[in-house]
């Protein structure tokens, strides 16, 4: 159950089209706003800004969340980073969802060592 409702509010994000921040907005309307586009993103974020942060603080296993879930999640970032970063800027918040970039970050250290891409 978990599983699928995390899988649509995924494809529904990396199906979203939009050039930019300002774009997304005129598009689907405001950030955090109360729309099924804006639930999935919520999800998204809620999901990997919480695994970011449990990583970060070593309460879960890296290796593990970066087995389960690194293409999905470096996917997600890479298609929702000019959304956060335009409303990091529009709300003077410099780190929101900083969790989130953190997980990416560190799973983007991971695939170069590996020496391959998500």
């Amino acid at each position: 159950m978990i599983y699928a409702m995390r899988a649509r509010a995924i494809l529904k994000v990396l199906n979203l089209d939009f050039k930019d921040y300002e774009d997304f907005v005129k598009k689907y309307g405001p950030y955090l706003s109360d729309t099924p586009t804006m639930k999935a993103l919520t999800k998204i974020n809620v999901l990997y800004g919480g695994l970011g942060n449990l990583v970060a603080k070593k309460l879960i296993d890296f290796e593990l969340v970066y087995g389960v879930f690194s293409t999905a999640c470096c996917r997600a970032w890479e298609k929702v980073k000019s959304i956060i970063e335009g409303y990091r800027k529009a709300s003077n918040q410099p780190t929101y969802l900083g969790d989130f970039e953190y997980l990416y970050n560190e799973m983007e250290k991971r695939e170069q060592q590996l020496g391959k891409k998500v």
